[in-house]
């Protein structure tokens, strides 16, 4: 068996690369399959040695597997989407891909569960049960995958309109939600504003120059928060703020005058 050396990840023999941290896996630490205590000694020693870390290294990994998280959410609700015309409503983060009717089987009262609130209620660590228990319904597999007896699975629910709520479970818990067009988009931040918002601020502080923007997604690795929010003007232009924990890592803009 081959563990990733920066996270723990358990990787398969054809992964180039980890799912979680995309590190390289040409350093990865190979054990015996059978032993099953030495598989779990190895992956506690380099999950301790992580968290142990430095936190301004910590931040560049968590954002990394947070961006990897949520593309493979847009790639979930891509793959159920036909090829309507688009372009002119893309934006940089927050992109909208039109559904195929065809494949449109969920209800109208579902859909009035797929919202920006309830997505609010699905909390990372509960069950997949619980987030049915909120919207209503069971939502559409999208992926899944077995690697080392450690299973992890997507799941989309669509809501009104093009919008879409996805989650990523891994052993029946979730680690990643994202949402995709669930939040009207009424803002009218400034790049002067935006320009305001410093690396290492908390939310409370990009808050009182911003607002209170939208949760795009959120993420919880290795006991470490990292929250996604965004910032969308009527106009399309748009601003990305990444936390981790409460201090502000990554920050993006589009079209921000």
């Amino acid at each position: 068996m081959k563990i990733c050396k920066t996270c723990g990840n358990k990787l398969s023999d054809d992964d180039k690369e980890c799912l979680i941290c995309k590190a390289s896996t040409e350093n990865a630490v190979i054990v015996d399959d059978n032993d099953t205590a030495k598989v779990e000694e190895t992956i506690e020693g380099i999950r301790t040695t992580a968290q142990n870390q430095p936190e301004k290294k910590k931040g560049k990994g968590i954002w990394i597997a947070v961006a990897v998280v949520v593309l493979l959410g847009i790639i979930g609700v891509i793959s159920g989407g036909g090829d309507k015309e688009n372009s002119g409503d893309r934006q940089a983060s927050t992109s909208t891909v039109q559904p195929d009717s065809s494949e449109q089987s969920t209800s109208d009262i579902s859909e009035d569960k797929v919202t920006y609130d309830n997505f609010l209620k699905i909390n990372m660590g509960s069950s997949y049960s619980d987030v049915v228990a909120i919207l209503g319904e069971e939502g559409t597999e999208e992926s899944s995958n077995d690697i080392a007896g450690i299973k992890t699975v997507m799941y989309s629910w669509k809501g009104p309109g093009l919008s879409s709520l996805n989650i990523i479970i891994q052993d029946d818990e979730i680690t990643t939600k994202a949402q995709m067009g669930l939040q009207e988009s009424a803002e009218e931040i400034t790049l002067d504003q935006y320009n305001q918002v410093r690396e290492g601020m908390t939310y409370a502080q990009a808050k009182a120059i911003l607002g209170e923007g939208q949760i795009l997604s959120q993420s919880e690795i290795m006991g470490i928060d990292t929250t996604m929010y965004a910032w969308i003007n009527k106009d399309g232009a748009n601003a990305n703020l990444t936390f981790q924990g409460d201090s502000l890592q990554v920050k993006a803009q589009f079209n921000l005058k």
